[in-house]
């Protein structure tokens, strides 16, 4: 009986998650839109030497439940600069978590709180068994 009773004790709790309002509904579906727009297609990167990819992989990375949803809309807010990114990065390093991913470096200019500020933009890229690269994520 007290193994059981142990046992229910140390059950991980799900956070509490806030509902999403119908305004945060509509930025994801545009943001959804956005991405399926580029689906499909490849991007150069001239410091790869080679095209980038966007399949389903990266917006389902993009869009993951386990992510806050402020966290979500920042990455969509940010999708727009995502080919500058990719065709003019500023650099680029391997990934320190994930084997055979690349994180490119772009600065940006982007309008927020009413000033045009310089923002370092992150892509990640990952490259399959096969050498091809895809999209991952943006942060």
């Amino acid at each position: 009986m007290l193994y059981k009773r142990q046992k229910s004790m140390t059950k991980k709790s799900e956070p509490n998650k806030k509902p999403i309002s119908q305004k945060q509904k509509d930025k994801i579906k545009n943001g959804k839109k956005l991405y399926d727009s580029i689906k499909g297609k490849s991007i150069f990167c001239p410091l790869l030497n080679a095209e980038v990819r966007f399949t389903n992989q990266g917006w389902r990375h993009l869009n993951n439940n386990k992510r806050n949803i402020y966290d979500i809309l920042r990455r969509i807010d940010l999708f727009p600069f995502v080919d500058s990114v990719i065709k003019k990065p500023t650099g680029m390093n391997p990934s320190k978590t994930l084997d055979g991913c690349f994180i490119l470096y772009g600065q940006r200019k982007v309008f927020k709180n009413g000033k045009n500020t310089r923002v370092l933009i992150k892509v990640n890229v990952i490259k399959d068994r096969a050498g091809n690269y895809f999209f991952l994520s943006i942060c």
